[in-house]
């Protein structure tokens, strides 16, 4: 049972609660810790993160998930309903963590080609999310991006230098 502590709407009064902001945290350390699990993956297996090419059903569902969000905080930016945005891409990252690396575990320690796959798919899912939680909260976004531009040599030098995600309708 999840329980969201910013689901008033924008404007409303909201009550200060400690649980809430534990709960914030602990997700917040849940996608800290996404990175890290890429980072140590990729250390591990000498593998670079690559351009998307096989999917797998797990990773069909993963992909399927983030453009469904893309879509969603697009349209909620758009229609200026700011106090959707956290949750939307909070329930992805965490599905990010609880479902998909959980399915994949066997998977990231087969064979070269899978773990190539694995550390694809996070990889991508976790940029677009980064690209899109750098709204919200800038520093932690772009604390992880400057670990994972140190390790993968990306170029541009800030997550914030990235045009928005686009999302895929299929």
């Amino acid at each position: 049972l999840r329980y969201y502590a910013f689901t008033v709407s924008a404007g409303e009064d909201m009550s200060y609660s400690l649980g809430e902001i534990a709960l914030r945290y602990r997700n917040l350390m849940v996608f800290w810790n996404i990175h890290n699990y890429l980072l140590d993956l990729c250390r591990t297996n000498n593998i670079r993160p690559k351009k998307l090419n096989h999917l797998d059903i797990v990773e069909k569902y993963i992909i399927s998930k983030l453009s469904s969000t893309i879509k969603q905080v697009t349209e909620s930016l758009d229609n200026y309903n700011l106090d959707k945005i956290t949750n939307q891409i909070e329930d992805l990252f965490l599905e990010l963590s609880r479902t998909y690396i959980q399915l994949i575990r066997d998977k990231a320690s087969g064979t070269e080609k899978e773990k190539q796959v694995v550390i694809n798919c996070i990889f991508h899912v976790l940029l677009d999310t980064l690209k899109m939680f750098s709204l919200v909260c800038p520093f932690i976004t772009e604390a992880i991006y400057q670990n994972l531009r140190r390790e993968f040599n990306l170029e541009p030098l800030s997550i914030h230098h990235y045009q928005w995600p686009k999302y895929n309708a299929k």
